[in-house]
């Protein structure tokens, strides 16, 4: 198992900051009294999830970055502006699209398993275990589509322009150190890191802006039903969502310029709604004024 599977070193993507951009970052974190250059910080550091928690930074949650298509091409994306929830947010994304059944599954793993690290430090894991902590088979197709999938994280970028002080957070979505197997369809393991440069994973969650999710229900949620989730869960009282804004967030193919399309939609969301609480995430949920409403427990 000593073969180079993906191109290693770092990421192509290219991190660019301004002048003033890093001087508002800079205020930003010592406005939270946290200094990078005195310590190091992890997940942990912020909000000490338990071992059944899948942890989320808010503005991720809250926006677009995973669609619930599942097509096998996948669009290659440049600096795109990404759809979110939060009107102070302005979010930009490099990459090949990514997908709540696969690279959404695969990332949330891949921080839960570095939460208790130092940002920057490496993580070992093997391929099989990534499988079965997201509840997926161990064999050929999972191995592949987990390989696939840390391709992909490995070759992003998620830029975040937050805040009246315009904040500026970027983040390499995988900071992936060497990946050793013989073969995609097989096992295999990799050393990885979540990437810290010019602090943007510290800039994501100082505060506690992190969304915490049920592992066990994650599993077994259908893709909208995952979006209608992380959603709900990044917010203590979740907001009313208009249903077109929502459909936004799926990033969805759904046609809902017709009545008929626009029906479907709902179903589908009254679908999700039905999902979210016979998985006991929320109270209840309901559509009124072409807009979600949802208590959560």
């Amino acid at each position: 198992m000593d073969n180079e599977i993906l191109p290693q070193n770092k990421s192509p993507i290219e991190i660019h900051l301004s002048k003033d951009e890093k001087q508002a970052n800079f205020l930003a974190l010592r406005s939270r009294a946290l200094n990078p250059e005195q310590k190091q910080y992890s997940l942990d550091f912020f909000c000490n999830a338990s071992d059944n928690k899948k942890l989320q930074p808010n503005d991720i949650a809250r926006s677009a970055l995973w669609t619930v298509k599942t097509s096998v091409e996948r669009e290659y994306l440049e600096n795109a502006p990404i759809f979110s929830s939060d009107p102070t947010l302005n979010i930009f994304y490099t990459g090949k699209a990514l997908q709540a059944t696969t690279d959404e599954k695969v990332w949330l793993q891949l921080v839960f398993y570095a939460r208790s690290a130092k940002f920057g430090d490496a993580v070992s894991v093997k391929i099989s275990d990534i499988c079965k902590d997201i509840g997926w088979a161990r064999n050929g197709h999972y191995y592949a589509t987990v390989w696939a999938s840390l391709e992909r994280l490995h070759y992003a970028g998620l830029k975040i322009k937050k805040g009246k002080n315009r904040i500026v957070a970027f983040i390499r979505m995988l900071n992936l150190h060497t990946a050793k197997g013989d073969d995609i369809r097989n096992d295999g393991i990799i050393e990885y890191s979540l990437d810290n440069a010019l602090n943007g994973w510290l800039l994501l969650v100082a505060g506690g802006t992190v969304t915490l999710l049920e592992s066990s229900a994650m599993k077994r949620l259908k893709p909208i039903a995952q979006r209608l989730y992380t959603y709900t869960a990044s917010h203590k009282e979740p907001l009313p969502l208009a249903i077109a804004d929502f459909h936004k967030m799926c990033g969805s193919d759904a046609n809902i310029n017709t009545v008929a399309g626009l029906a479907k939609w709902r179903q589908s969301i009254n679908k999700a709604i039905e999902q979210l609480q016979n998985e006991n995430l929320i109270v209840n949920g309901w559509i009124e004024n072409e807009h979600i409403f949802i208590k959560r427990r």
